[in-house]
């Protein structure tokens, strides 16, 4: 039972902010070239459609142009940390105290969250450097830590 939690805690996010990014996005981007069986199933259609709506309502609320923006590296890096910490994390905390601990979840929640805004920062990787991305994903990495403790 324990095992079908983890694979959802895991995967679910994963599907949702891959949901969320490829409806908001632009259909320039590289990832929506790669998707071969997007005319036989109307995806253009279903991409214009969703796009419009996200368009809009991110020019209106604060809140909904995060969900939009940000959210998807949030989901990614709770996906991510979530797998770290079942997979390894727990393991590895078994033996080492409580300070210690807290000084390698902040190491592990600044290269999650920081690290891929920076290497924007500097022009290293695609993108735009965003303060809010990195709060939702520091955010979201850290509830991963300590989700069902």
């Amino acid at each position: 039972m324990q095992r079908n939690r983890d694979i959802l805690l895991t995967t679910i996010p994963i599907i949702a902010g891959f949901i969320i990014y490829f409806s908001c996005r632009p259909k320039s981007l590289l990832y929506y070239q790669w998707i071969p069986f997007k005319k036989l199933i109307g995806l253009d259609y279903i991409h214009d459609y969703a796009a419009a709506g996200c368009a809009e309502a991110s020019k209106n609320s604060l809140a909904a142009s995060t969900l939009i923006f940000s959210a998807p590296a949030a989901l990614y890096a709770f996906s991510l940390m979530y797998y770290l910490r079942t997979r390894y994390l727990d393991k590895a905390y078994a033996g080492l105290n409580k300070s210690t601990r807290l000084f390698i979840d902040l190491v592990l929640i600044a290269l999650i969250a920081y690290l891929p805004e920076y290497l924007q920062q500097i022009k290293v990787a695609p993108g735009h450097f965003d303060v809010m991305d990195i709060l939702t994903a520091g955010l979201a990495a850290f509830l991963a830590l300590h989700i069902g403790e």
